[in-house]
């Protein structure tokens, strides 16, 4: 092939254009001509640079392309946060001003909070804290000695705390948070909504569990159970009895509990066992048996401050006199009402004075009122012996005098 014919060809050949055949002409008239090897490799040089100009000349527009792209997914980063935002905010507002829907609110996240806060003031003996948020009045009109009773119940609590939880592996874990209606055990009485909160505190493998009662902020009331039923203040087992861990954690959360009724103008055991004993007339005494007024005498008790026992018919002797000595009263006569008053603080006894107020009339229409002492304590009211008094009108049943004389 003849140099003017490779030199016209070269172009295309470094273009890599040239056909198989041409090109293997070329690569061979390369090789042994260097007047021709030297233009092409000219040729090649020249091109480099120019394809180097011009990724030169395309780069700041890639740099370009990329920040825009850049740009539009910060955007969209941005967009999706705002989106997530108005999310959380949207269902917190929901919850908030629909409390009833089953999501969360800026009042649960608050609950959540406040929950375990009280539990570990409560478990690292902060004890004046927690009884003050149970809405707890120590200026209660109708229950002197107040000052008294909290500064005594504060110190048999934090005792008491000590011995349980000092020294004790303790974790707190809150559940969730829901808002119900929460109704006493008298439909009728005291309806009242409140934001239930779980929580479980687990001591040296044992789990203790509490649901608070938020009826407002900063207050509060509190259930606690061992997982098989829900503490009182009136019934514990013998082998419950037995067991010195339980009888103090029982004991705490009762005298926890006796402090928020007993604090408050509205004591709900107090009003309670009248409205339960009042409301019994004559149609429905005629109806019932003996073992039915249980439930109405539940907070009359032997020993204000010891646990009722659960078991033994010993024992619940004299449970079982109250119950007859109600049903038989109540048998003679068609109306009653009993009322009661909380009296001064007794620190020796542990307990207030009260007293007993029941009218009754019976089925001639005649009215007598007795009157009895009782100290109220952290079990319930325990009849004071020797102190009924009964003032009857002329002609009430005579039998039923007595039986108010002989009192509790």
């Amino acid at each position: 092939m003849k140099c003017y014919v490779v030199q016209d060809l070269l172009p295309e050949y470094v273009e890599g254009l040239c056909r198989e055949e041409t090109a293997k002409e070329i690569k061979e008239h390369l090789a042994g001509c260097e007047e021709c090897q030297q233009i092409w490799k000219n040729m090649s040089d020249s091109d480099e640079k120019n394809d180097k100009m011009e990724l030169q000349k395309i780069q700041p527009f890639q740099r370009i392309k990329k920040e825009i792209k850049k740009d539009k997914r910060g955007k969209w980063v941005a967009i999706a946060l705002l989106v997530l935002v108005c999310v959380v905010f949207g269902t917190l507002t929901a919850g908030q001003i629909f409390p009833a829907l089953s999501c969360p609110s800026y009042d649960t996240i608050y609950y959540h909070h406040r929950a375990k806060q009280i539990a570990t003031q409560l478990v690292e003996g902060d004890i004046e804290t927690v009884m003050k948020g149970m809405g707890a009045r120590v200026t209660n009109e109708r229950a002197q000695g107040q000052v008294e009773f909290y500064h005594d119940t504060v110190d048999q609590i934090k005792n008491l705390q000590k011995k349980v939880f000092d020294g004790k592996d303790v974790s707190i874990k809150v559940g969730t948070v829901t808002y119900e209606q929460f109704l006493y055990s008298d439909e009728d009485f005291f309806p009242q909504t409140d934001y239930r909160t779980p929580v479980t505190i687990t001591y040296n493998g044992k789990k203790l569990y509490l649901t608070f009662l938020f009826y407002e902020k900063n207050y509060y009331s509190m259930v606690v159970s061992d997982g098989k039923e829900d503490f009182n203040r009136w019934g514990m087992t013998e082998e419950e009895s037995q067991n010195e861990n339980t009888v103090h954690l029982r004991r705490m959360f009762a005298l926890l509990d006796f402090y928020y009724c007993a604090s408050r103008q509205d004591n709900i055991e107090r009003l309670l066992l009248s409205h339960r004993i009042s409301r019994i007339t004559k149609e429905d005494i005629d109806k019932m048996k003996q073992d039915d007024l249980e439930f109405h005498t539940l907070y009359i008790v032997e020993k204000c401050n010891e646990f009722r026992p659960k078991n033994g018919s010993d024992v619940l002797e004299f449970y079982t006199e109250v119950q007859k000595k109600v049903y038989n009263i109540l048998r003679s006569c068609q109306e009653n009402t009993l009322e009661i008053t909380d009296g001064e603080y007794d620190t020796e006894k542990k307990a207030f004075n009260a007293t007993f107020y029941w009218t009754l009339i019976d089925r001639n229409g005649k009215t007598a009122v007795m009157t009895q002492k009782f100290y109220y304590g952290m079990c319930g009211y325990e009849p004071v012996p020797g102190t009924a008094k009964v003032y009857a009108d002329a002609g009430f049943d005579q039998k039923v005098k007595e039986k108010l004389k002989a009192g509790f």
